[in-house]
């Protein structure tokens, strides 16, 4: 069942006078509200549906190196992960620690 998300846009939106109450309940309203889910689906919240799941994104600035090239993200990494770096890649750390 999905419920309105806003529901002065979606009172705004029905004609009340295609509505009539009668033993049964309002009728003609299940049917207005159809068609708004499927014209305007945004008004409402959708419970049925799972939510896709973002992955986090590791952004560094600076140009890209051509493949191959090691690379660090002097901001972000441990002392360790640095030494490492430095250690194994001396010329690449030199020209990131460059002034």
């Amino acid at each position: 069942m999905t419920e309105p998300c806003n529901s002065k846009a979606v009172s705004a939106l029905l004609d009340l006078d295609k509505v009539s109450l009668s033993d049964n309940g309002l009728e003609g309203l299940d049917d207005q509200l159809t068609a708004l889910k499927e014209s305007d689906s945004y008004l409402f919240n959708v419970k049925d549906e799972p939510q896709p799941t973002k992955s986090p994104v590791n952004v560094v600035s600076g140009q890209p190196k051509g493949e191959g090239t090691p690379t660090i993200n002097l901001a972000t990494a441990s002392y360790q992960e640095i030494k490492q770096f430095k250690d194994n890649h001396p010329d690449e750390y030199q020209a990131l620690t460059k002034d």
